[in-house]
């Protein structure tokens, strides 16, 4: 039976095996049982999934390497807790640093080391292009750090109410979820940069994938489009009446820079990919309720009061109900971005859109604190609207992963293809 094994497999469970022994001596005394327990809870599983669907996943060696690397960083992690780790302490009285940078070390690390593997998967199962396979790994990885961040919120309630953050080691960093969801995006980003440096001065051109034809098929003048020209026309009237004195005219040129981005970007590239008109429609309705919660600020939308009001809700749920509207209105179109110009196998199209919209509402959180950290205090919080909410960022995530979520279902329920990309419906 050794003698049937591969190099690959050999070492395979040689590093598996190191884990394994490293996991037992760091489970001896853990400076805190209870938080090793909830810290090793996603590893058991993930290492149990490892070992399940290891004939079918098939990691390469170094994508092997990386992850026990990853459970290795984590390992140690867990044993003396994040915010207590030695090396870190050391860290940070060496570079006079505020905190504990161990836990932001191991986050950078989930992006930059899992990134590998996970675009291994995406190449062989879903058939992703080349060029989506630079983008689209650590977007996926973004996701994964958000409801990461999402599951430790929640376990954080539910075992200390009221002292989560404390709990789950912040070190009084208000904007921790995003800091560390932002080093696992760098992370993720800084391995690719390096996979494509290599990727170039290689001269194989296997996967490459030629989209003349699905270019030239889905080019749609507009001119010929009216329905396009109307939509356009009606949102312009809406946006403009909006913009007329709003409530903060600070806020709502920050709440307006990512339209401007994305709409900047749809028009560009309009010529070589066109949504149907579907897809359009849904785009704008999610357009007209930004544009509603931008004149009066999220926090102060009259609708989120009538609602909070009625409901005995404790906050203006505006902001929640558009990252929902995020997930459950822009799924369609991104599953339809994905089945035509980005993935060839169209059944992972659904699934990739969902972890495309969570990671793309993780990095809009990111983004947001950011602006916030730059701007006037009082202006940032506006912005953010947070309302007091110290989990407002996973909040608003999860509603944008439950939202895709709940399109997904109805889409695989009704057993809705997606529509093509110049269709008129």
């Amino acid at each position: 039976m050794m003698r049937g094994m591969t190099n690959r497999d050999r070492i395979a469970k040689g590093l598996a095996g190191l884990c394994g022994a490293l996991w037992l001596l760091a489970a001896i005394n853990p400076v805190d049982r209870q938080a090793w327990w909830l810290e090793n809870l996603l590893l058991i599983l993930f290492a149990l999934a490892l070992l399940l669907a290891r004939k079918r996943l098939q990691f390469s060696t170094i994508s092997f390497a990386f992850i026990c690397f990853f459970f290795v960083l984590h390992i140690v992690g867990a044993h003396y807790t994040y915010a207590q780790m030695p090396l870190g302490l050391w860290a940070r009285d060496v570079f006079h640093l505020s905190r504990n940078p161990y836990d932001r070390i191991t986050h950078g690390a989930f992006g930059f080391l899992l990134v590998f593997p996970l675009r291994e998967l995406l190449l062989r199962f879903a058939v992703i292009n080349r060029r989506a396979a630079c983008w689209l790994p650590p977007i996926v990885i973004l996701a994964a750090s958000g409801l990461f961040e999402i599951l430790e919120s929640i376990a954080a309630e539910i075992i200390a109410p009221g002292a989560g953050a404390k709990w789950l080691g912040g070190q009084g960093d208000e904007w921790d979820a995003q800091n560390d969801m932002l080093m696992a995006f760098a992370g993720a980003v800084v391995m690719m940069c390096v996979v494509a440096l290599v990727a170039r001065a290689s001269t194989a051109h296997d996967g490459k994938i030629d989209d003349k034809a699905d270019r030239a098929a889905s080019r749609r003048p507009f001119a010929e489009n009216r329905f396009l020209q109307i939509l356009i026309s009606a949102y312009l009237v809406l946006w403009l009446m909006l913009a007329l004195r709003p409530v903060d005219r600070g806020d709502w040129f920050l709440e307006n820079l990512l339209v401007f981005a994305s709409l900047a970007l749809l028009v560009s590239t309009y010529r070589f990919f066109q949504f149907s008109n579907r897809s359009y429609a849904l785009g704008a309705l999610f357009l007209v309720l930004h544009a509603i919660g931008a004149h009066y600020t999220y926090a102060e939308v009259p609708l989120g009061f009538w609602l909070r009001d009625l409901l005995h809700l404790e906050r203006n749920h505006f902001d929640r109900a558009i990252h929902f509207g995020f997930g459950l209105l822009l799924l369609a179109p991104m599953r339809e971005l994905f089945a035509h110009r980005v993935i060839a196998r169209v059944g992972w199209a659904l699934a990739l859109a969902v972890a495309f919209l969570t990671g793309m509402s993780s990095f809009f959180e990111i983004v947001e604190a950011v602006i916030a950290q730059l701007v006037h205090p009082d202006l940032g919080a506006a912005y953010l609207g947070t309302q007091g909410d110290i989990w407002d960022a996973q909040k608003d995530t999860a509603a944008a992963f439950l939202g895709a979520l709940l399109t997904a279902v109805v889409l695989c329920s009704l057993r809705v293809r997606p529509a093509p990309a110049d269709a008129s419906g």
